[in-house]
């Protein structure tokens, strides 16, 4: 089943009160991918998962929470897991300073990244399956600036990609014009 932002926030509550329960101190999550998508940025759609990394702390340290909370919701088993940090390396080092809180529970916070951040990634990644959340981006209200920059800086790492990344964004930002 797949997430829309209520069933997404509803399964953020219920991980929220069994880490209450089992006494766990606060738990920081950094949300990226399409679950940021629909917790803050107004995506309409849904998403098969929450791109999640906590912060100090391990992941496997909530999988029984987080299975428990699949269980209960009827929801995939990795409903939340850790997999778009994959995509993290295209990051600038000034990202954790633009995330948003997007939850803020009793034992659980959640900060997702900035538009332009997520915008980064998924121009780095050029998977078609973001078309719609990179076009969605590009119709708010972001520093593009973040993006350009980001992206002329990571031609020196991987210059195929950002420039790939690069002519990308150029092309969909003339398509809004």
């Amino acid at each position: 089943m797949e997430l829309d932002r209520a069933l997404a926030l509803k399964a953020l509550k219920s991980l929220d009160k069994k880490l209450t329960d089992a006494g766990h101190k606060t738990v920081t999550l950094a949300v990226g991918g399409g679950g940021a998508m629909i917790l803050e940025f107004g995506y309409s759609g849904s998403t098969v998962d929450i791109d999640a990394a906590p912060i100090g702390v391990e992941f496997e340290s909530l999988k029984n929470n987080l299975d428990e909370v699949a269980k209960e919701l009827k929801i995939a088993p990795d409903w939340l897991n850790p997999y778009y940090q994959t995509f993290t390396i295209y990051l600038p080092e000034s990202a954790p300073s633009r995330m948003i809180t997007s939850y803020s529970g009793k034992s659980l916070i959640v900060k997702t990244l900035a538009a332009e951040d997520i915008l980064i990634m998924k121009l780095m990644a050029g998977r078609s399956k973001d078309m719609g959340h990179i076009r969605h981006l590009l119709k708010m209200k972001i520093d593009i600036s973040i993006v350009d920059n980001r992206l002329d800086e990571l031609k020196k790492l991987w210059p195929k990609l950002a420039d790939k990344a690069l002519t990308l964004l150029d092309d969909l930002m003339a398509e809004n014009e």
